[in-house]
Parts: C-alpha cells; sequence; structure tokens
C-alpha cells in the first residue's frame, strides 16, 4: 500500500464516523482488541487535537462594525498534543503539548518525525508506506 491509499482510507473511514456521532471511539477500540485498560494507564484516553484552516483575514467589516483578529495565547493546552496547520501563501503550523504528559524531548521528536513524513510525502505521495514508515 501506499500513501495515498491509506490517504483514501481514512478519508472514507472519517466519513463514515461522522455519520456515527454518537459512537465513542474508545469502546471500539478495545472491544476490537486494539486496545485494553493496561493500555489508557488509567487515563480516559490521550487527548489530540489536529485542526487545518485556510488563513483568515486580518480585518473584516460588516455594516458598521469593523473586526480585527489579535492574536490570543494562554499559555495553556486542553489536549494533550495538538498541531494546527494553517493555509494562505504557504502551509504554517503550531504544535504543543501538555508539559505535564510530554517532555520537550518526546514532543520535539514527535514533530521533527512528523516533519520529515510530510517531506518525505510531499515529495513521493506514491510511496510504500514501509519505505516512507521505515526512513529516518
Amino acid at each position: 500500500r501506499t500513501f495515498c491509499d491509506l490517504l483514501e482510507r481514512v478519508r472514507e473511514t472519517t466519513l463514515r464516523a461522522h455519520q456515527n456521532p454518537e459512537i465513542l471511539y474508545i469502546p471500539v477500540m478495545t472491544g476490537m482488541g486494539f486496545l485494553d485498560e493496561e493500555d489508557l494507564g488509567g487515563m480516559d484516553a490521550f487527548r489530540v487535537l489536529f485542526y487545518y484552516a485556510p488563513k483568515l483575514p486580518a480585518e473584516e467589516t460588516w455594516a458598521d462594525l469593523k473586526v480585527t483578529r489579535l492574536p490570543f495565547d494562554t499559555g495553556k493546552i486542553r489536549q494533550d498534543l495538538s498541531l494546527a496547520l494553517f493555509r494562505s501563501d504557504r502551509l504554517t503550523g503550531q504544535f504543543k503539548y501538555n508539559r505535564a504528559i510530554l517532555e520537550r524531548e518526546q514532543a520535539v521528536r514527535m514533530r521533527d518525525r512528523y516533519l520529515q513524513i510530510l517531506t518525505t510525502i510531499a515529495a513521493a505521495p506514491y510511496c510504500p508506506l514501509e519505505d516512507l514508515l521505515g526512513a529516518r
């Protein structure tokens, strides 16, 4: 299988999951044998947020109201790990992690590995998955 094959499979699965939002992730994963209670380590789950958005305009005007976006960062994170990607003339991202769950070195390794995988995909989207995951 190639990365493009995987991407199509993830797309189909995601679309089906959105049609059934009442089905919870953890019970399905444990029921299928992919997780057991020991895997969860006393946590409900490792919370990950990934989102992608086109870059929003800095200002908008509606009737007599002018709205200006201001950067806002509380320094806190509700998830254990989050990655936000924004698209305008180029792709930029923001990678955050919960310091109570992950150490900086772990987060840096995950970020660097993710960037390495993206670089490989951009160069060869039809590469076999074993090559993609084995590339270091």
